[in-house]
């Protein structure tokens, strides 16, 4: 599992009292030094000798290149200037653990459960050293309401269990894998949306199979398929339960064309109607199986020409 921190920035000691006696709070003006943590940090974070030119940054509810101006804005907006100006996480992989692809997606993931809903994020991935880490800098003022991030005992623990969560659903091998990595190329995963001008070419032609492709995800993720032969087993398993599904339901037809007490036969109906949803939910299932056998070969190929693709830009 990774490794996580989260710490406040400051701007100068002396700001939140001058900030408090000022009777002009509203048009106070940031100070150098507040306006200059605020830049380090994200400058830091998105420093493009560590993120590979800047592929591996995402802004949540902002844009990283004016990141610092929108975090100003907001707090400009409501009033809440000076004292703590951002606060910082940090997530470190261990070495070979996750490509940076997987990194970045893991941390887009964790700052969009966490805080995505009511702060401006900028989350960067660092390939600096040999283990992979996830910088993410968040905004003190939420966007939504105005009120300081609440940074309590709880804060560091509610971190840490989100990126275990999340990194044990990203590490997921096989199938499950492939398609939840797939899915977030496309800006599918729950929480994220990708940044279109990012898509690869490939990937812009698939955009209309979003669903698709999450269905199937789900089917792998629930019955826990990891290989073609898992693959193989679940769809002769799905046949077997449809099988002895459809017997009995034949064999409770036969009652309903005997005649007999009026309430055994609305039963047996009621009983017919149930299992006959039952089959229709497992023959949609081994249809969402035939598709992954159908589609993964061509997902594998795709994600093959995305990743050469991308290191040759590295290489340049």
């Amino acid at each position: 599992m990774a490794v996580t921190k989260i710490w406040r920035i400051r701007g100068r000691a002396d700001d939140p009292l001058s900030y408090v006696a000022d009777p002009e709070k509203t048009q106070k003006e940031f100070t150098e030094s507040e306006q200059q943590a605020l830049a380090d940090v994200i400058a830091y974070a998105a420093n493009e000798d560590k993120t590979d030119q800047l592929y591996y940054t995402s802004g949540i509810n902002c844009n990283v290149d004016f990141a610092r101006d929108q975090f100003d804005t907001t707090k400009i907006r409501f009033g809440k200037l000076g004292g703590i100006v951002a606060l910082h996480a940090y997530q470190s992989f261990k070495e070979g653990e996750v490509t940076p692809d997987e990194a970045h997606a893991i941390g887009v993931e964790l700052a969009r459960e966490l805080w995505g809903d009511r702060f401006q994020c900028v989350v960067a991935t660092h390939l600096n050293t040999n283990c992979v880490h996830n910088h993410i800098v968040i905004n003190s003022v939420s966007f939504t309401d105005g009120l300081k991030f609440h940074d309590c005992r709880d804060t560091y623990r509610l971190l840490r269990e989100a990126s275990d969560s999340i990194d044990r659903i990203m590490g997921r091998s096989g199938l499950e894998k492939l398609y939840l990595r797939y899915c977030y190329e496309l800006g599918y995963l729950p929480k994220y949306r990708q940044n279109p001008a990012k898509l690869h070419i490939l990937l812009k032609e698939e955009l209309l199979k979003c669903g698709r492709y999450s269905e199937q995800a789900k089917l792998l993720a629930k019955y826990h398929v990891d290989t073609d032969e898992d693959l193989s087993k679940l769809m002769e398993d799905l046949n077997g339960k449809m099988g002895a599904l459809s017997s009995k339901r034949d064999e409770i037809r036969l009652v309903v064309k005997r005649v007999g007490p009026e309430e055994k036969v609305a039963k047996a109906k009621e009983d017919i109607r149930e299992i006959t949803a039952e089959i229709r939910g497992l023959r949609h299932e081994l249809k969402v199986c035939g598709e992954v056998q159908e589609r993964s070969g061509h997902i594998r190929e795709n994600l093959k020409v995305i990743d050469r693709d991308r290191e040759k830009e590295r290489d340049r």
